[in-house]
Formats: C-alpha cells, structure tokens, sequence
C-alpha cells in the first residue's frame, strides 16, 4: 500500500482525517532510516541470491554441455567399433552436438536418455542390430529415439541383453548363485523392475 492509501485507509475508519494524516506521518518519519535500511538490505539479499541463480544455471548449462558431449562421443566411438573408418555425417554439416542441445531443449529430454539409447543400440540385442543398420548420425539417433525407446529401454529384453547386466548374471553364475538368487541381485542392482 502507499503512503495515501493508508492514510485514506485510516481517514475512513476515523473521523479526525488530518489528525490521523499526521500521526502516520510522525511514525514513517521517525522509522524512515530503518525503512531504508530494509529496503537496502533486501535489494542486496536479492542480488545476492540473483548471483546465486546465475551462478547455478552456468553450472547446470556446463554439466548439461559435458553430458551432450559425451553422448556424442560415445557413438563415434561405438560406431567406430564396428566400423573403422567411420565419419559421422551430419544433414548440412549441422554440428550433432548442437542438434542434440536443441533438441533436449524443445522435448525436455535429458541426455541421460540418449547415453542409454546410444547403449542399447550398440548392445547384443537382435533389435538393435536392426536400428544399428541406419541410425548413422546424431540426427537419425533423435529421429527415431521414440523407437528405440518403445522397442529397448522400458521392456524386460533390454534388461536380458543389456551388457552390464550379462557381465554381473556370469559374475554370480561363477560364484555358483541359482537362478532366482540371480534375478534377486539384479532386481537389488537396479537391473531388473
């Protein structure tokens, strides 16, 4: 409220307007430094938390920049794996990275998504082999992300040929655990739902 507010504020309630115009006047003026040291002290606090939020955001951008980073890298060098003298080609020469930033940015995507697509698409599943056949760049990998998806990473075949999980069964086959003690350690590793 300002100042005249309040005074109208008060003047209706009173009928002495001029008295209670002044009195108001006498407490705000008596308390107009501690008044503008709370202003001060606010407008500082916020800038101060503004810095904060900047800061913060810089931050999250950079992890976010290194994890795009990473995606990218991952599957040149997957892809340079089964195919030596690969060269990822881009539509226009249009930067993967850049592709990829824009499009977790327009679908609330996380990169973490796509490291685990990237994964699957170069893991020992049959349905993988099958997109591994044309998903050729960073570009078919956003394409055709919703298939991968649908077909790999919520369905229990990604669980049964994800490498990892593999490695850990062999691991506690060799150490003579049954089947269901097995399927027990991987629900606990996170491997199975």
């Amino acid at each position: 409220m300002t100042r005249d507010e309040i005074f109208n504020y008060h003047a209706a309630y009173h009928s002495d307007y001029n008295k209670m115009k002044s009195m108001l006047n006498k407490v705000i003026l008596d308390h107009e430094a501690e008044i503008e040291a709370l202003k001060f002290s606010f407008n500082k606090k916020t800038s101060q938390e503004l810095q904060v939020e900047v800061a913060s955001k810089k931050e999250l951008i950079k992890n976010e920049q290194t994890e795009i980073g990473r995606v990218v890298s991952l599957f040149d060098v997957k892809r340079k794996s089964i195919q030596a003298n690969f060269v990822r080609q881009e539509y226009k020469n249009i930067d993967g990275e850049y592709l990829l930033r824009k499009h977790l940015y327009e679908t609330k995507r996380t990169a973490q998504m796509f490291l685990e697509a990237v994964q699957w698409l170069f893991s020992n599943n049959p349905k993988a082999a099958f997109h591994r056949e044309y998903i050729m760049n960073i570009g078919h990998l956003i394409k055709h992300f919703n298939a991968l998806e649908h077909q790999a990473m919520h369905s229990a075949e990604s669980v049964q040929f994800s490498e990892e999980a593999q490695v850990w069964a062999n691991v506690y086959k060799k150490k003579g655990f049954s089947d269901d003690e097995i399927l027990e350690k991987l629900r606990e590793g996170g491997y199975l739902e």
